[in-house]
């Protein structure tokens, strides 16, 4: 008896490239990101509402309620974390309070972006439903306005996405990440 023979298939030249090509797309996605607040800041935008009082807050190092005198119901800083961070980045880098905006702006739009990237398979998607929404509403503004409620958008997304994906498996018990 003869043994079946198995024909083996011929390598193709593109073969060693096709297992870069993922890595390829996540890389483009992940700069493509970063480069839309990066183009809309170079055509000279500016946030017009809280975040430049948020920069302002963090380069003048005054407290709260000598900042920012609306009365005894605002003499708490809900966001204390966030000028926190911004003072230290003053600090660190001695930039101008427009600077603080813009990187506010760039920083949460990424940071918004990229936790959605994090729980896709395919991540042209999210580029392809954030033109979606680009053309459709202007809910894109709200991700480059540089306040600190992005970081809440941030959180929202992701925990959305972690309860919509039932095969996560983050703890070492075996339960969900959330839920």
């Amino acid at each position: 008896m003869t043994e079946p023979t198995t024909v083996m298939p011929a390598h193709s030249p593109l073969d060693a490239v096709r297992r870069y090509v993922p890595l390829a797309v996540w890389a483009i996605v992940i700069l493509v990101v970063l480069f839309i607040p990066l183009r809309v800041i170079q055509y000279g935008f500016l946030p017009g509402d809280d975040a430049l009082r948020h920069a302002a807050k963090a380069v003048s190092g005054k407290p709260w309620p000598t900042f920012w005198c609306w009365g005894p119901a605002f003499k708490i800083d809900t966001n204390f974390g966030w000028h926190l961070l911004l003072r230290q980045i003053y600090l660190w880098s001695n930039c101008d309070t427009e600077k603080l905006v813009l990187f506010s702006v760039v920083a949460l739009f990424a940071l918004v972006n990229w936790s959605a990237l994090v729980w896709l398979k395919r991540p042209e998607a999210w580029l392809i439903a954030l033109l979606a929404v680009a053309l459709g509403s202007d809910l894109w503004m709200r991700f480059s306005v540089g306040r600190p409620f992005i970081l809440t958008i941030a959180g929202l997304l992701d925990h959305s996405f972690c309860l919509a994906t039932p095969t996560v498996r983050l703890r070492p018990n075996g339960g969900r990440c959330c839920g």
